[in-house]
């Protein structure tokens, strides 16, 4: 006789049709994030190269961009895996991002420039390039995972809005500069040596590439659409290749008039890790005091931007999300690039509130990102030799379009007007200085700014009529209860004298 069910034992009753509905979904969300996933892979690669072509813009680099841009592609795909592994964000999409790349750039000018004074050779500089970004990367990754561990993710919050918004409208202006100066064939290296772009031949073979951005940009902001962007690249592709069909040209004509990088030889990918010399002199170890300032910087930046990000994600998808946890996900994610010699990087936003909005439920969205950049990585011929300039510059003009009107125009909305005159301010400084002078810079002023808000705070009503809200962040449930309870907070008006 069978021994009786207890309730324990006892599972509940699913009939088949459920089972084949639940099969059935569970395969539409599979085959959605796989579509999906493709897409933000495809869309990657060409940001990625243009994002290797401003770390390393130094003419120094050029003759070896086909393998950095290499490294940097493995970089994105060592990124999205960690965001696949550790994130609660199952559509979150990571990579090598704009944030850090002005650091990296700094550096990298940092060594070359220390190498050359020292007469040390052309390995020695490319080594020690590969080095230090490796390992400041990889440094980053375990100050965030600390950050993350404590649990301190707030304190890096407290770093001024107004004086990141600027860093991040000069991001904006050296994105367009370095996506200038790829396509012109020039080195640039700042304000003072824009009269560069006045040469004929120079202006010649930038122009092209800047009106193509200019109306990227204006398509991608008058039609929301997620194949704006796709539609627009390939628009620029088809436009170049019906071009050299019409003049009969050639791709070897192009590369000889400048329009298309010059071609390279078989590179496997083991090519780009040889880059890394580390038998004895193979290291100018004594450049690291020049490039720590910039480590420090890119440590408070990168963090705050990720926790900007993350507060962004996380009024998108209507629900409290865990800052300390994201954190390490953006720290593992630099570790691991750092170990495998890539770069640092956070979330794409942008592509991750687009998957988010796509009902993207699957980590296979992510496996499938890492998928398309690998193959491309693994690729012996570079991909850059094969595609206009015009292409990736103009992708690069997009961004320093979008960054500038963001922080230097519709900014003015979401700050006061004496933050808003700080974020313009630290602009300007870190143009006219260098990125970490102007961050420095650009935090004096805020806290001048500050001590000026809250004198004119205490003023009497007649004067302080206007009513001022904070900008500092805070979390989901926070403002929750902040929204739900405004009507009951006191205006700091009644408590004028």
């Amino acid at each position: 006789m069978p021994p009786a069910v207890t309730h324990a034992d006892a599972r509940p009753y699913v009939s088949l049709d459920e089972r084949q509905h639940s099969a059935a979904k569970r395969r539409e969300t599979v085959f959605n994030g796989v579509c999906h996933g493709l897409i933000n892979g495809i869309i990657m690669v060409p940001v990625l190269v243009s994002f290797a072509a401003i770390i390393f813009k130094n003419q120094a680099f050029l003759p070896e961009l086909p393998r950095l841009c290499k490294l940097v592609l493995i970089s994105g795909t060592v990124h999205q895996m960690a965001f696949v592994i550790a994130s609660s964000l199952p559509f979150a999409v990571g990579s090598v991002q704009d944030a850090g790349l002005i650091f990296l750039s700094s550096m990298a000018t940092a060594v070359v420039n220390h190498c050359d004074s020292e007469g040390l050779t052309r390995e020695t500089m490319l080594s020690t390039t590969c080095v230090v970004l490796s390992l400041s990367t990889a440094m980053l990754g375990v100050c965030l995972i600390g950050v993350g561990k404590l649990r301190v993710a707030q304190l890096v919050q407290y770093l001024p809005m107004p004086v990141v918004g600027g860093y991040l409208a000069y991001i904006g202006l050296f994105c367009g500069q370095a996506g200038l100066s790829f396509m012109a064939g020039i080195s640039v290296d700042g304000v003072r040596d824009w009269h560069r772009f006045l040469d004929a031949r120079a202006a010649a073979l930038a122009a092209p590439g800047a009106a193509a951005g200019l109306a990227m940009y204006l398509a991608i902001a008058r039609v929301r659409s997620v194949a704006t962007l796709p539609a627009c690249m390939s628009a620029i592709l088809a436009v170049f290749f019906i071009a050299l069909a019409a003049t009969g040209s050639t791709l070897s004509d192009a590369r000889a008039a400048g329009w298309v990088p010059a071609a390279t030889p078989h590179l496997p990918l083991s090519s780009a890790w040889a880059l890394f010399n580390l038998t004895d002199g193979g290291i100018a170890w004594g450049v690291l005091p020049d490039v720590i300032p910039s480590f420090l910087a890119m440590f408070f930046v990168v963090a705050f931007s990720s926790c900007l990000d993350v507060a962004a994600i996380e009024m998108e998808l209507g629900k409290p999300l865990d800052y300390n946890r994201e954190l390490q996900t953006v720290g593992l994610g630099n570790l691991l690039s750092g170990v495998t010699g890539g770069f640092t990087g956070s979330y794409i936003f942008s592509q991750t509130i687009f998957n988010l909005r796509a009902g993207v439920d699957t980590r296979w969205a992510g496996v499938t990102a890492v998928l398309v950049q690998l193959v491309v990585a693994i690729v012996p011929q570079s991909i850059v030799s094969f595609l206009p300039k015009a292409f990736f510059g103009s992708l690069l003009v997009v961004i320093a379009v979008d960054l500038m009107m963001e922080w230097l125009w519709r900014a003015r909305h979401r700050m006061m007007p004496v933050e808003f005159c700080v974020c313009v301010f630290t602009f300007a400084a870190a143009a006219a200085t260098s990125v970490v002078k102007g961050l420095a810079l650009g935090t004096c002023a805020a806290a001048v700014a500050f001590a000026f808000s809250y004198a004119w705070s205490t003023l009497p009503v007649a004067i302080t009529a206007r009513a001022m809200d904070s900008t500092v962040m805070r979390t989901f449930e926070e403002r929750r209860v902040l929204r739900a309870h405004r009507s009951q907070a006191t205006d700091f008006r009644e408590w004028a004298p």
